[in-house]
């Protein structure tokens, strides 16, 4: 941001905006903030703006903006933080006039300013726009408004970026946590919010500052960023959300992996056995001892993409980590079929002395049953050149999963295959209703491909 001109902060008589206009006032810029109640920001050099700036208003804005460049001089930086945020509520208790309200002033003004003031730069072939998003508008959360209305202004931002490239201005947006404004202590105040809970979202296990947030913006009105358009800066906040949310058991298990340390498999660490379908995420391990099994993993990206200490575990160590993952006793033949399953090891069967052709015909395998299992068995038998036949007593491929049922366990569906267990009915009567579905007496590479599409629209019907 360079040149004669201003930079127009909304909402920036409170919060994030007055933060943001008292550090750009500091760095010597011209600042006029505007907000819906206007309130000069004491001990600074920032202009206020003394009418009322509705930014959901079309005519408000559009007056407002000429007005304040006919007072002022041209805009060439603006930072949209004027906002609401509304009560956490199930959705069936948001009431739609305050729907209406968030997503009037977080959504719509925000696009009126830009566009106000964007074609305005766009002509001049000069600016920088930066809009206050939120992480809360990249995740899911009981503030329905204010996440959509989030979500929208990071699209917005994006859109906008591409549209006015080439003439010279850069739109980006900025997507904090939660941030320690005057609105925000008051809801913790009155107990409507838990300080200690939302602060545990955060990397580093706190609240961001307002001042943190206006220097983000503060760089990416300057022309240090004069290359970055159409950015939204939320990626460690992000993956620190992710983290905070993920499950203990596959934390210590990426930990394991990524570090080659295995005492992050012994106490205090060893998560407690849970046979429930959907066990408790943080595994029965203490707060203390969670918060820093997270931060270990989230210092693990402090410097980019770390690469894993562990290339393939072996038998021993996964069946470690699968017996503290889940503890209990894990048969040890479990240990290559999860190697086998992560990719660790290659599934493909390959001849180590391949048999002529005249001795593999003489071989001929009956599968029994076009399910799941034996269709795969099927295209690995025509990989290796080995002819098979393949039986089903129904109409199509697809065994258990085309009539949607196991034998004797109601409808089909999956679960964990060591915790799982099956009740088997006596044996399917098949006599002359079997009937033979794919002979492969002569098999090439193209011979088992209609076996392959035939299944794959079949399972995904």
């Amino acid at each position: 941001m360079t040149g004669e001109g201003i930079v127009l902060v909304t909402g920036g008589s409170r919060g994030i905006g007055t933060a943001t206009a008292t550090l750009l006032a500091q760095q010597g810029r011209r600042v006029v903030i505007a907000d819906v109640a206007p309130e000069a920001l004491a001990g600074t050099q920032t202009i206020l703006w003394p009418d009322a700036f509705d930014v959901a208003s079309e005519t408000a804005v559009v007056s407002g903006v000429a007005g304040i460049e006919a007072a002022h001089g041209p805009i060439i930086g603006l930072v949209n933080a004027a906002g609401v945020f509304g009560k956490m509520h199930a959705a069936e208790r948001v009431r739609m006039d305050n729907w209406d309200r968030e997503i009037n002033i977080d959504l719509r003004g925000t696009f009126l300013v830009a566009r106000s003031v964007g074609e305005r730069m766009a002509k001049r072939r000069h600016g920088a726009v930066v809009n206050v998003a939120s992480v809360a508008g990249m995740t899911s959360g009981p503030i329905h408004a204010y996440t959509a209305a989030k979500a929208g202004v990071i699209q917005l931002t994006q859109t906008l970026a591409a549209e006015w490239g080439r003439a010279g201005v850069r739109v980006n947006a900025v997507s904090p946590g939660f941030t320690r404004t005057v609105a925000l202590e008051a809801g913790i105040a009155s107990g409507a919010l838990d300080e200690v809970r939302l602060a545990r979202n955060a990397a580093m296990n706190r609240l961001v500052e307002p001042i943190e947030v206006a220097h983000a913006i503060a760089w990416l009105l300057s022309p240090a960023s004069s290359g970055v358009t159409g950015i939204k800066p939320h990626q460690k906040l992000d993956l620190s959300s992710a983290i905070a949310e993920g499950d203990i058991r596959v934390l210590l298990m990426v930990l394991v992996h990524m570090t080659g340390d295995e005492r992050w498999l012994e106490p205090p660490y060893k998560p407690k056995r849970d046979v429930r379908l959907i066990p408790d995420p943080e595994a029965g391990v203490p707060s203390e001892i969670q918060d820093e099994i997270r931060a270990a993993v989230l210092k693990l990206f402090s410097n980019g993409e770390p690469r894993p200490a562990i290339t393939d575990p072996g038998d021993e160590l996964m069946l470690k980590m699968m017996r503290a993952c889940l503890d209990e006793n894990v048969a040890p033949e479990y240990a290559p079929l999860m190697r086998e399953e992560m990719a660790f090891i290659p599934r493909d069967a390959r001849w180590n002395n391949r048999p002529s052709g005249e001795a593999l015909n003489t071989q001929h395998v009956l599968i029994v049953g076009a399910g799941v299992c034996a269709i795969s068995l099927g295209v690995a038998l025509g990989r290796l050149g080995i002819p098979y036949t393949i039986v089903e007593k129904n109409a199509e491929l697809g065994g258990t999963w085309y009539v949607n049922r196991y034998p004797g366990c109601g409808r089909a569906g999956t679960r964990p295959s060591i915790a799982g267990t099956r009740r088997w009915k006596p044996a399917q009567a098949w006599k002359s209703s079997s009937r033979r579905l794919w002979s492969a007496r002569s098999v090439s590479s193209t011979t088992h491909r209609p076996l392959i599409s035939r299944a794959r629209k079949i399972l995904q019907a």
